[in-house]
């Protein structure tokens, strides 16, 4: 839009021929996400007042980027490389929650990815301005563009810190934007271009000239100075810094952070002191500027190996003996991970799905609101919980066992199923089953009477949401002998209770099952699948309707007799196809523009 501007000026009717059908391709690949954004809640159930405005400005602004971690621009890992590192954890600000200092409620702060430029590209990016400033006609009018979004996405990107924020927050639908942080993507890349313009300037200049700007020169050289007389302040204080950090709650981390912290400020000093040499050397051989790129390279490969790191197959997605246990035992059933922390995440994540094992995970930070409204009511009766989810096995630490046993909503419900050891393994682990010479470490339970993860049951009654949460975690009332269904779902009057008849699962995958389930009596089939409007159902072919049951989950009227259920999770894919063709249309004007040939010019 901007080029559009500056090239027809004020000739608004020139600006449509190339608006127009920008807008068209930009809201047709944007179709999807602009239809999940508005559609999302909508068949959320919830009887919870709405948000205030102060409530929902504490959650978006959460993850603002604070003004002083700018540092790390040029100090890569000044504030810890991320949260939850044992070689540096992140420390500073960003993604704390509203008030934790005080309470101590939330998030102290939470940060997985860097923002890291380097000295070199910011160094070009500013004597990119210079020049571009001093320059004339497009070239100026480029920079002064680049320069404002720079400025403007970064007081964006910094949030709630800087009182612009709140007035883009009042704009309309503004304020559903999460994370302002998110804007620093758009600063760097403007920056970027800038760095671009610099580096373009310079190589100008040097054809012209072997002269190196002077004053470029000796501010580059100033800024390493002081960056490596920082450092050693830095070094000099460590054992200080390291008891600072250890009084803040970081305990023996401390003497890490310290260390980060004067290695991340002497990074920055020696790389711009390296960057002035090759600048010098350039004087002389403007070829020489690989050897700046070069520079810039190795740089990012040094700090990238603190965010990006390659993991083995070995442990992670490779069969082990854990899941040769649990593959063939856990068919419909669920596995519940009673740690989240270490090798037990990249299971939950990526091993146990790469290996079709079931599992539960309702660790989430921003969950639906329904489903937020049954964990707070299960909150207290996590046998519930389980039961519910179908939850056949669960793994955890040696210690779990002890903790079930002592428990009196769990004793005489487990067996102790398997038991094991996990070693590290070069960017794995390893697995060994647990022996008489090295007991388990962490280990496997069984729950002795599961609750199936398809049900027919024959009782049902209908109850609004507060009364179905109630309801649910009611102790004296026994789980499945009667489902509670939405008050709009279309059923016969009850007479039954509890479960009746049987289910063969004939085909089980994501987002579809078949089963096949006989009963002498009507009966809801609940599935313990997250329902949502765009499950769809088929009775021996036939469409049926899908309901909500018990809060959260999906369910089906069956009448009596032998029958085939097919369910089947179908969200729109119009908006899918509309984002394709946007994406198509717009492959094919960057093609037809890139060979696309100038007219010849006239001769006379």
């Amino acid at each position: 839009m901007y080029a559009v501007a500056r090239d027809h000026g004020k000739n608004i009717s020139a600006w449509l021929k190339p608006l127009i059908p920008m807008g068209v391709v930009a809201l047709l690949v944007a179709s999807r996400a602009l239809w999940m954004a508005t559609s999302f809640y909508a068949f959320e159930t919830t009887d919870k007042p709405p948000e205030s405005k102060q409530q929902v400005w504490e959650y978006v602004t959460q993850w603002s980027w604070p003004p002083e971690e700018t540092i790390e621009w040029l100090a890569p890992g000044y504030f810890g490389w991320r949260s939850g590192e044992p070689s540096g954890p992140y420390w500073g600000r960003l993604g704390r929650s509203e008030g934790w200092d005080t309470t101590r409620q939330g998030f102290p702060n939470f940060k997985l990815e860097t923002l890291y430029i380097g000295g070199i590209p910011i160094a070009l990016a500013l004597l990119g301005m210079v020049i571009g400033f001093k320059s004339k006609g497009r070239a100026r009018t480029d920079t002064v563009f680049w320069s404002a979004a720079l400025l403007l996405t970064f007081i964006l990107g910094c949030g709630k810190f800087t009182p612009l924020y709140r007035l883009f927050f009042e704009l309309p639908a503004m304020s559903s934007i999460r994370a302002p942080v998110k804007f620093m993507q758009v600063a760097q890349f403007a920056l970027g271009v800038l760095a671009a313009f610099g580096l373009n300037g310079l190589m100008e200049q040097l054809k012209t000239s072997s002269k190196m700007p002077k004053r470029f020169l000796q501010i580059v050289l100033g800024c390493a100075g002081v960056l490596i007389l920082w450092w050693a302040g830095l070094a000099s204080s460590s054992a200080t810094a390291a008891q600072k950090f250890a009084a803040m709650g970081w305990g023996n981390a401390g003497t890490i952070m310290a260390s980060n912290q004067a290695w991340s400020i002497g990074h920055a000093g020696i790389l711009l002191l390296l960057a002035v040499g090759v600048f010098w050397a350039m004087r002389q051989r403007s070829n020489l500027v690989w050897l700046l790129l070069a520079l810039v390279a190795i740089d990012q490969l040094v700090v990238s190996r603190h965010y990006v790191m390659t993991t083995s197959a070995k442990g992670y997605i490779e069969k082990n003996a854990v899941v040769d246990f649990l593959k063939p035992r856990l068919t419909t059933q669920r596995l519940f991970l009673a740690n989240q922390s270490s090798f037990y995440n990249q299971w939950l994540t990526v091993l146990f799905p790469y290996q079709g094992i079931p599992t539960y995970n309702a660790a989430q930070i921003r969950m639906p609101e329904d489903y937020q409204e049954f964990m707070e009511a299960m909150n207290s009766r996590p046998d519930r919980l389980w039961q519910y989810f179908a939850i056949g096995y669960v793994m955890g630490p040696g210690d779990l066992w002890p903790q079930l046993q002592n428990n009196p909503m769990f004793k005489g419900h487990f067996d102790l199923a398997y038991a094991f050891n996990v070693f590290p393994q070069g960017a794995g682990v390893t697995v060994v089953p647990a022996t008489q010479q090295q007991p388990g470490q962490q280990i496997i339970a069984q729950l002795t009477a599961p609750a199936p993860r398809y049900a027919l049951i024959a009782g049902w009654e209908t109850a609004d949401g507060p009364t179905t949460l109630a309801r649910l975690k009611d102790a004296s009332r026994a789980p499945f002998e009667r489902v509670l269904v939405s008050p709009d779902a279309d059923l016969p009057e009850s007479s039954g209770n509890g479960l009746t008849g049987s289910i063969t699962v004939q085909e089980m995958d994501t987002g579809r099952i078949k089963l096949k389930v006989a009963s002498d009596v009507p009966a809801v089939l609940r599935a313990s699948e997250k329902f949502t409007p765009y499950w769809k159902a088929w009775i021996n072919g036939k469409p049926a309707e899908v309901f909500r049951t018990d809060h959260v989950f999906t369910g089906v009227f069956v009448g009596p007799g032998i029958n085939t259920i097919e369910l089947e999770h179908c969200p729109p894919r119009l908006t899918l196809l509309l984002q394709g063709a946007g994406l198509l249309i717009g492959l094919g004007a960057v093609f037809v523009c890139a060979f696309k040939r100038e007219p010849e010019s006239a001769t006379a």
